[in-house]
């Protein structure tokens, strides 16, 4: 190879090196994506929904945080450390932060790891849904509750109240490209479990939403023939009744609701 060639060999390999490196060849898009992915990330780490919570309350509850915290990092066994999470998971929620306390609530079901706790986790973070309006929180916080009951579920096959909880899941949330899912679920769920109080009760609520009057009195009306005196279905009569316009027959249920309430 002539001194020639070796020059212009090498010139070129510079001036690629240069494009490769020298400048940035990934389009604005690109990069505007790849900031926005990040910042999702970062959004749905729990440590960051745990500082966002923090920057919100008051001085007295950030301190109650914090030294709960300290003791749990120092508890000497797994019984004080879990007594310690559910006391903080608990202060969470009643301080309005349902997200944070929905993290402490999983840590509880990872170290307990049954059913009973994994559907504890799911149902608080289905309240943090709820309250949540950051989008971005509450995909991961329905993500998590999601996984939960799939847990409680895998460890107790035969508990329906897993399973309707789940179907709810998909019903307020429906996975992309199956928007019927949650709905689906429910049917199948009722055909499984014809009597069972939990599935009816909800189906007739959805039926409720879409206007199906004369479903959800038929739902409803089988509870009530299951359990008379069951508080949902003769609160949930009043509306089917003022949807049919019959106002006597609201009147009556409203009647029970407030009483079974009361009773309560």
């Amino acid at each position: 190879m002539t001194g020639t060639q070796i020059t212009v060999i090498a010139a070129f390999l510079g001036f690629f090196l240069l494009l490769y490196f020298g400048f940035d060849n990934k389009p604005e898009a690109y990069h505007l994506i790849e900031k926005t992915r990040g910042l999702m990330v970062e959004a749905s780490d729990p440590n960051t929904i745990l500082q966002n919570a923090m920057e919100v309350i008051t001085d007295e509850q950030k301190n109650t945080i914090r030294r709960s915290e300290q003791l749990i990092a120092s508890a000497p066994d797994d019984s004080t450390k879990l007594s310690l999470l559910k006391d903080l998971s608990g202060y969470c929620y009643q301080i309005d932060q349902r997200a944070a306390a929905g993290i402490y609530a999983n840590q509880i079901a990872n170290m307990v790891d049954d059913d009973n706790a994994w559907s504890i986790a799911g149902s608080t973070f289905v309240a943090a849904v709820q309250q949540e309006k950051d989008e971005t929180v509450k995909t991961y916080c329905n993500d998590k509750a999601i996984e939960a009951f799939e847990n409680a579920i895998s460890l107790n096959p035969k508990e329906v109240q897993h399973k309707v909880n789940l179907a709810l899941r998909y019903v307020e949330r429906p996975p992309n490209g199956q928007p019927m899912k949650g709905i689906l679920d429910l049917r199948d769920l009722s055909e499984k479990y014809p009597d069972n109080i939990m599935v009816l009760n909800n189906l007739g609520q959805l039926s409720i939403r879409t206007g199906q009057w004369d479903k959800a009195q038929k739902r409803f009306e089988k509870v009530l023939a299951l359990d008379p005196d069951n508080l949902k279905a003769n609160c949930w009569m009043v509306e089917v009744f003022e949807g049919i316009n019959d106002m006597a027959k609201a009147a009556t249920f409203r009647s029970r609701c407030e009483s079974l309430s009361n009773a309560q």
